[in-house]
């Protein structure tokens, strides 16, 4: 071999080396990383991300990545077909799923307003309503919203039914309307100067959410607190978990009924995301939709005696990713980049087909990153840049000398010829 073609070795040698930092970088402001694979036949896998995973993520998932054992992010899909908040349906047998409520505001010379937030975003076209027992006429207007800003009208004057003869305290009523997408939903009542009628809580009846399947939250721990007529029970975690259900099992008494508010204690003030019900003979569970690491349950006892909590589980839907994943490779998911946005891949115009026939496979546990590192100081930062334009320096002087040996061994070739 000749000393130039030595030279044009350690310049190529030198050039993949760079390259490698630069794959590195890539993923060094994820926190957290997860093995995946590897497997024995290519295709479509259906990965399902652990609550222990979710936990580090973002609420809304956008810095979650998937990235191969060559350092490239490979495309995927969050499956979203496991979200709790669904389209609207008129069954009245599935689930009941509450809205988180936004506000909830005093009667005004306008009327009585309570606002929820459509955490899906997907098309909604009833929504139901849990009133007190209230036997006057009312109507109700609704209005959508994007930004809490810019109301939109959507169905005026939609009157409220009368509580029926039931034994229960408070009634249900669906208010059907044109399919709407909106972030927000403004209910205002037309209470014209009238004593306001009393909100339980506003939701939607979710067929699908009777095949979700869900995952239970490790070392969810609760504390009871009886006070007056009210029941505390505070829910802590040791970190901030996806809460998609709360299954409460009471131990006595053996006849009940409780209005139960849910508030997430996360930061004070505690912001209510529900109103539900307690009922005996019922499986005790509440869907919700927050990532948090502590929730409060409110339990109105009236002037009945308190429950007798005996347990309290949390659990969360599962969340799948959809990615094409090639034989023998090796595979790791990413999170715990606060900065990070959601990817935009080609793969959502290909899945369809995919996930029906997609095999269900899981990730190892989640440790922390080797190649993450802390946000630089803004002295750092100057030191960073400079030496990242170094790299870019060196990088072309290199590409330069490689261009030019690889030049003179081609035509030295053509001498010898």
């Amino acid at each position: 071999m000749t000393q130039k073609s030595q030279k044009m070795n350690k310049a190529l040698l030198l050039l993949c080396s760079l390259g490698l930092v630069f794959t590195a970088s890539a993923q060094k402001t994820f926190k957290y990383a997860a093995k995946v694979g590897p497997l024995d036949t290519p295709g479509f896998y259906t990965i399902i991300l652990w609550p222990a995973f979710i936990a580090k993520s973002k609420a809304d998932l956008s810095d979650i990545r998937l990235m191969d054992d060559s350092g490239h992010f490979v495309p995927f899909v969050l499956t979203h077909e496991d979200d709790v908040l669904r389209s609207a349906s008129l069954d009245s047998a599935a689930p009941y799923v509450a809205f988180p409520i936004v506000s909830m505001g005093s009667p005004t010379d306008t009327g009585t307003t309570l606002v929820v937030k459509n955490v899906s975003r997907k098309p909604v076209g009833s929504l139901e309503i849990k009133l007190k027992n209230a036997a006057v006429d009312r109507t109700v207007n609704l209005y959508g919203s994007d930004d809490l800003k810019q109301w939109y009208a959507i169905e005026e004057n939609v009157a409220l039914g009368k509580a029926g003869p039931a034994d229960n305290s408070d009634y249900a009523q669906t208010l059907p309307f044109p399919p709407s997408n909106y972030h927000y939903l403004k209910l205002v009542v037309n209470d014209k100067h009238k004593a306001p009628i009393k909100f339980l809580g506003v939701g939607i009846h979710d067929v699908q959410a009777l095949a979700l399947n869900y995952s239970e939250l490790a070392g969810a721990k609760f504390v009871k607190r009886d006070s007056g007529k009210t029941t505390l029970v505070t829910i802590s975690f040791d970190d901030n978990y996806l809460v998609n259900k709360i299954v409460v099992s009471v131990k006595s008494p053996k006849f009940y009924n409780r209005n139960v508010s849910i508030y997430d204690g996360s930061k004070p003030p505690d912001e209510l995301l529900a109103t539900e019900s307690l009922r005996s003979g019922d499986a005790g569970a509440m869907l919700i939709d927050i990532k948090t690491n502590k929730l409060v349950l409110e339990i109105d006892n009236e002037d009945n005696p308190p429950l007798n909590v005996d347990k309290v589980q949390l659990f969360q839907a599962d969340r799948t990713m959809l990615a094409y994943l090639e034989a023998g490779r090796r595979y790791q998911l990413l999170t715990g980049d606060n900065k990070a946005a959601t990817p935009n891949y080609d793969l959502k115009f290909f899945t369809d087909s995919a996930k029906n026939h997609a095999l269900r496979i899981t990730h190892d546990p989640v440790v922390k990153n080797e190649l993450y590192a802390a946000p630089a100081t803004d002295h750092a930062n100057e030191r960073t840049i400079i030496i990242w334009a170094a790299i870019l320096v060196a990088l072309l002087l290199l590409s330069l000398l490689t261009w030019k040996m690889v030049g003179e061994v081609n035509k030295r070739d053509k001498a010898d010829a």
